[in-house]
């Protein structure tokens, strides 16, 4: 296999890197092949700068919590207590235990909360441990599925099963 090397008499060529003057003068012209020189005309152009506040985080979640305010979600109390125990397997979960109590800090579609355990001892600087939880961790013992998810206003839980 060969291959073929640049040749000078391309009818292609690659544009210079500026100068140091990039901006006030227009490109050499350039013999023996087609010129850009027409279609770039530098001043007459005008750039906008984009303002120079601190940047913001683009993978930030705008309805996260800032912080622990504790306003409540709608459908659960400001604090919940648990129902049922959970046990984690992955590192973003939290595990409970019945009787425990809970902030709820955000409720997904799929039955997961973002929830934050709630000390009864005194507080403490030590920031409360997050993690997701089932929201079934919420419903009483004996209480039907479909009534506690129309409570809690979870949509498309227990619609998918496998």
């Amino acid at each position: 296999m060969s291959v073929r090397p640049f040749s000078p008499s391309e009818a292609f060529g690659f544009p210079l890197p500026p100068g140091s003057d990039w901006g006030s003068a227009k490109p050499p012209p350039r013999s023996g092949r087609a010129s850009v020189q027409s279609m770039w005309t530098a001043e007459n152009e005008t750039y906008e700068t984009a303002p120079s506040s601190t940047p913001e985080n683009p993978f930030e979640d705008p309805e996260s919590d800032r912080g622990s305010n504790k306003t409540s979600i709608k459908g659960f109390e400001e604090l919940e207590i648990i129902s049922r125990p959970f046990a984690p397997t992955l590192t973003d979960e939290l595990p409970v235990a019945k009787g425990e109590h809970v902030h709820v800090l955000k409720v997904y579609d799929d039955g997961w909360a973002m929830v934050e355990k709630i000390d009864q001892e005194p507080p403490s600087e030590k920031p409360l441990p997050r993690g997701l939880i089932p929201v079934d961790c919420f419903r009483a013992l004996g209480e039907e599925l479909p009534a506690f998810l129309a409570t809690k206003r979870v949509s498309s839980y227990g619609a998918f099963r496998l």
